[in-house]
């Protein structure tokens, strides 16, 4: 449900209409012009004995239209409270799993994953998600939370408060269907990060990271690269991780150090062979159609919930052709049940599909259709 309003009042109408019970989780999803004290609505929340969790995101979607502004509220089984995870090189330790370890079970087949979008940790993070809870073929879904002005600060919450470098999670009985898509192509490679740090490439073919990714975008835009427009050029040349068999997994560079960094978002390992990415608007369409076409696998008469988590950067890759990105996922859903598309406008996409690996994605679409399933010891 979509709230334009920032008013409590308004924001309780519409937990009424959806009328959470105790096995239910609300997902709050903020867009970051919205005028809300989100420390008032955590205490609102909390006094109502509501089971909830968000993130404060760039934008939010609605019916094929996006909004920098108001508040996304949707209603999911859980029965049981998210989680909630800081992100550091800690993660792996098994006691911060145990909790985790000990509330999901084999009749929870979903979760969704919200984190700091700005947070160097969020592979590693991942990563320890998938070792500790592979043997369970989740499907997850979520984002990078944060934004658009890429200064990091506190963006996720739950009952406890609002985070900054953190992760939230919930697992839901819900059945899903994942599709990933990117479109952007390859330019040129491959080349190696020679030298990194976390999220920031310091060298490219043992060469200082932004002048060798500066003479090589520089001859394919025919303009000049400099630091000082180096976001409005950079937006059209991601890099891309080779992925065997797979579309390449984009990392988006969103500034350079005063060393000649690239700072991107989400982790690029050492000696990683990369590609240099060019995007056309008609492929990242088509590409965000066919990541549509690839969740839509869902018997049309099942109660289900569409969710879209698109990378911010693909909205400033494609300005006024963004509306057609959102007319394309649009046209690919059950026409039998106009269910609008809902999600957010992410720093970076979260998914994986059963046995896939859990990845971080930057510049991508990721689709989620969730729908409740008759099972045999399913909890709702």
């Amino acid at each position: 449900m979509l709230v334009r309003s920032n008013d409590i009042k308004h924001i309780q109408l519409a937990i009424e209409r959806l009328a959470p019970t105790e096995q239910d989780i609300l997902l709050f999803f903020v867009a970051e012009n919205t005028d809300l004290d989100l420390n008032k609505l955590i205490q609102h929340l909390n006094h109502q004995s509501i089971t909830f969790m968000g993130g404060v995101f760039p934008g939010i979607v609605y019916h094929a239209r996006h909004y920098s502004s108001g508040i996304l509220v949707l209603k999911l089984p859980a029965s049981h409270p998210p989680l909630l995870f800081p992100l550091s090189a800690s993660n792996s330790r098994m006691e911060i799993w145990q909790p985790l370890l000990d509330k999901i079970n084999r009749t929870f087949r979903s979760c969704i994953v919200l984190v700091d979008g700005l947070s160097p940790h969020i592979r590693e993070f991942l990563t320890a998600v998938y070792h500790q809870l592979g043997g369970y073929s989740f499907n997850y879904f979520g984002g990078g939370a944060g934004s658009i002005r890429l200064k990091q600060q506190p963006c996720v919450f739950t009952s406890a408060g609002i985070f900054q470098d953190a992760a939230v999670m919930v697992f839901t009985p819900w059945e899903s269907h994942i599709g990933v898509s990117h479109g952007w192509e390859r330019l040129y490679g491959p080349i190696v990060a020679t030298k990194t740090d976390g999220n920031t490439i310091k060298e490219l073919n043992w060469q200082n990271a932004f002048d060798l990714y500066r003479s090589i975008v520089e001859g394919d835009c025919q303009t000049p690269f400099r630091r000082e427009n180096f976001f409005a050029v950079a937006k059209q040349y991601p890099f891309g991780i080779y992925k065997e068999g797979e579309e390449d997994i984009v990392r988006d560079p969103i500034a350079v150090t005063e060393e000649g960094g690239l700072i991107c978002v989400g982790d690029v390992p050492e000696n990683t062979a990369l590609y240099i990415l060019r995007g056309d608007p008609e492929k990242l369409i088509a590409a965000a159609r066919q990541a549509a076409r690839r969740a839509n696998d869902v018997a049309p008469l099942a109660f289900r919930e569409v969710l879209m988590a698109d990378c911010i950067s693909r909205v400033l890759f494609l300005e006024k052709a963004f509306q057609q990105e959102l007319q394309a996922v649009a046209s690919q859903v059950h026409p039998e049940i106009p269910l609008p598309v809902k999600g957010i406008l992410t720093l970076g996409e979260i998914a994986s599909s059963g046995h896939l690996y859990l990845e971080l994605f930057n510049k991508t679409i990721v689709i989620g259709q969730f729908y409740e399933t008759d099972r045999p010891g399913a909890v709702y």
